[in-house]
């Protein structure tokens, strides 16, 4: 018997409600039944019956031969139910003078199939691309499996995949665990490690580019290329990459990302700019040195050149600030 098989006396009781159930009599004889008990069967579910290991004969009475023996052994496991126990659970169901004869003891095995990687790799794989954000303008994801799985043994019964990636997904590694179900019951979960990268034109420096350095066309190139870094954003657009600067050293044949590179400022600091002051119908412009790098709309002090006195200016334009009086 394999471990965990349920006690004889149970299953005898649980025949016996079956029988009671489903019409039979447990007071009936049943003289002309003949059990043969078979040396090897296969379980056709998840519990072996006794149709399963027993070939009744002379009238069973009805129900008599989906009575449960035992829960089908494991893949690669065996259930061993000996005559005895047969007998046993027959005698739990009131049948106490049928002609028991046969095997002395029935070797169940539960017949095997293999889920194949490539299945398991799949279902991953789909459900993961269902669940990516949009790859924008002219980009494509690219799912490959980090490793190959082995293939999954289940019961040679009708089983489904199901597979459940993480709520948040993008670039990078992403585990995808994938469920082998039976009718809705789990058999078993196989975590699949898939890399997503994202396959598009992007802009490549065809030179080596100091900080602080203007993009200009002929630095970079479109080219297209696999990105697997999750939270960076690879620049695209050649006419958007122009009206910005670097803000780091970047070596040639390097992908620009947004992370490399910022707007270029209108304003640069030490650079002389003209500092525009109104209040109301009145305007007046002075000469200043402006303290940071600016962006347009952004607060920057500036040095008022006649003066010395360090003011607090908008960018309004390149090498234009503006301070405006209550």
């Amino acid at each position: 018997m394999r471990r965990g098989a349920p006690a004889i006396g149970l299953v005898g009781t649980l025949a016996a409600l079956l029988l009671a159930v489903l019409g039979g009599s447990s007071a009936a004889g049943t003289p002309g039944l003949v059990v043969t008990v078979l040396a090897q069967a296969s379980a056709s579910g998840p519990i072996v019956r006794l149709q399963d290991c027993a070939r009744l004969e002379g009238g069973a009475p009805a129900g008599l031969a989906a009575t449960p023996l035992a829960g089908a052994p494991f893949v690669g496991q065996q259930e061993v139910l000996t005559r005895a126990q047969i007998v046993a659970v027959l005698t739990g169901a009131g049948i106490h003078d049928a002609q028991v004869g046969g095997a002395g003891a029935c070797v169940v095995t539960t017949p095997a199939a293999a889920v194949a990687a490539d299945q398991l790799v799949g279902a991953a794989t789909k459900a993961l691309v269902a669940a990516l954000p949009p790859a924008g303008a002219g980009g494509t994801y690219v799912v490959t499996p980090m490793v190959q799985p082995s293939a999954v043994m289940v019961p040679a019964r009708p089983w489904t995949l199901a597979a459940n990636p993480p709520q948040s997904v993008g670039l990078g590694v992403v585990t995808v665990p994938v469920q082998v179900l039976e009718n809705g019951t789990l058999i078993r979960t196989v975590m699949i490690p898939l890399e997503v990268g994202l396959r598009a034109a992007v802009l490549v420096t065809t030179e080596a580019l100091p900080y602080h350095t203007v993009i200009k066309p002929s630095a970079v190139r479109t080219e297209v290329r696999t990105t697997m870094t999750p939270g960076v954003r690879a620049l695209q657009d050649l006419n958007a990459a122009g009206a910005m600067w670097t803000t780091q050293t970047i070596p040639a044949g390097t992908v620009l990302t947004d992370e490399m590179v910022a707007p270029m400022p209108a304003v640069q600091r030490g650079a002389m700019v003209t500092v525009v002051v109104h209040r109301g119908a009145l305007w007046i412009s002075a000469a200043g040195v402006a303290q940071e790098d600016g962006v347009l709309g952004q607060m920057v002090p500036v040095k008022i050149q006649s003066t010395g006195v360090t003011v607090s200016a908008r960018v309004t334009g390149p090498d234009e600030v503006q301070i405006g009086l209550p």
